[in-house]
């Protein structure tokens, strides 16, 4: 059977992510930019200059957002064909192997109606990532101005106050929008859901395209170590796709029970009775589990003071540099006694290959 995992895809989920990191690195360097002319501003310059200067730093994000989108729905468009092919490759090929062969359909309409829906998505996130920010920028200069009117009383003035303000915004990400459930996401965090999601969504159309062309119902979810609870409960099960077949469960049964959520690393493939070979389902593992969730929090960390370190000069450098080393070694102790694996592309925000089709060359060779 073949390896449905999207192992195969990770290093596409990073460049991604990574390409995002480095969006919200240049945004945050619009930010200080304006904000570096508090050396020349007093409060009062920016009371009354609060308009001009805002409208400038929207329109200078919207003419780089517009290039962001270009460059996106290009990438966007490669990773699911790209995704699509090789599961529909792989799912084909456990067909073959199971006796059964088909047409080989492919869902034009489908993968359409995939990549449009996804860039809708993103048009609209990145949209309210762009308003947020600048909102932000306005709020850190009139925090600055505030802090400013009382420097008599010992209070840092106008310029160090929008220095701190610049660094602060750089230590808790540019939070673009707000879950349902109250939670604030950075756009690298959300477009790191994002990716995996539209992976997903473009794998599971490969399988189901081929679960049509070849008449057939039955899957089986996957399972690994350290799952979460909710799919803990459902590894290795086998289920019908339509809900027809009333001995196991349905597909919209699992979604309903919340599995396959934001980040879920499960994924599903043909199942063959008599053939596909069952494990026994691994038991749920809070200690795993919790170790897990807890590698991703130094990793956060280690990128959240790389970007201050990107922005910040002296000896607020020089202390962002303290914290990276600092998480660094919590990390790798962290691994060690958990015997979980590293990745060291989510501890980075670096400059990435943009060029999909040059990276596809890559991959290939």
């Amino acid at each position: 059977m073949a390896d449905h995992s999207m192992m195969a895809h990770d290093a596409d989920a990073a460049v991604m992510r990574m390409y995002f990191e480095e969006i919200e690195l240049e945004l945050l360097k619009m930010i200080q930019k304006r904000a570096d002319k508090g050396k020349s501003f007093t409060a009062d310059d920016w009371i009354m200059n609060q308009s001009r200067e805002v409208r400038r730093l929207r329109n200078e994000m919207e003419s780089y957002g517009l290039n962001v989108t270009t460059e996106f729905s290009e990438m966007l468009d490669v990773l699911i064909d790209d995704v699509y092919a090789d599961y529909s490759d792989g799912f084909r090929t456990d067909f073959e192997a199971a006796g059964a062969y088909g047409f080989n359909a492919i869902s034009l309409t489908a993968l359409n109606t995939l990549k449009n829906e996804q860039m809708r998505l993103f048009n609209q996130a990145f949209s309210k990532y762009i308003n947020s920010n600048v909102q932000d920028y306005q709020s850190t200069m009139n925090e600055a101005v505030r802090a400013s009117v009382q420097v008599e009383s010992g209070n840092k003035a106008f310029y160090d106050a929008v220095k701190d303000g610049v660094l602060k915004s750089a230590e808790k990400g540019l939070t673009g929008f707000t879950d349902t459930a109250g939670r604030k996401w950075t756009m690298p965090t959300y477009m790191d859901m994002f990716v995996k999601t539209t992976m997903f969504n473009a794998a599971n159309q490969a399988l189901f395209d081929e679960m049509q062309d070849h008449n057939h119902d039955l899957m089986i979810m996957s399972q690994h170590a350290g799952a979460c609870p909710i799919c803990s409960d459902w590894q290795g099960q086998i289920i019908s796709m339509s809900g027809r077949d009333s001995r196991y469960p349905s597909y919209d049964d699992l979604v309903n029970a919340g599995v396959f959520h934001p980040n879920c690393e499960h994924t599903i493939a043909p199942y063959f009775p008599g053939f596909t070979q069952v494990e026994d389902a691994i038991p749920h593992d809070p200690d795993k589990y919790q170790a897990r969730q807890k590698q991703r929090y130094y990793e956060r960390n280690m990128r959240k003071w790389r970007r201050v370190e990107a922005v910040a000069d002296g000896n607020a450098k020089k202390a962002a540099r303290v914290k990276v080393n600092e998480y660094y070694t919590k990390l790798m102790d962290h691994i060690d006694a958990n015997d979980l694996k590293r990745n060291p592309q989510r501890e980075r925000i670096m400059q990435v290959e943009r060029n999909v089709h040059a990276r596809r060359q890559k991959k290939e060779e």
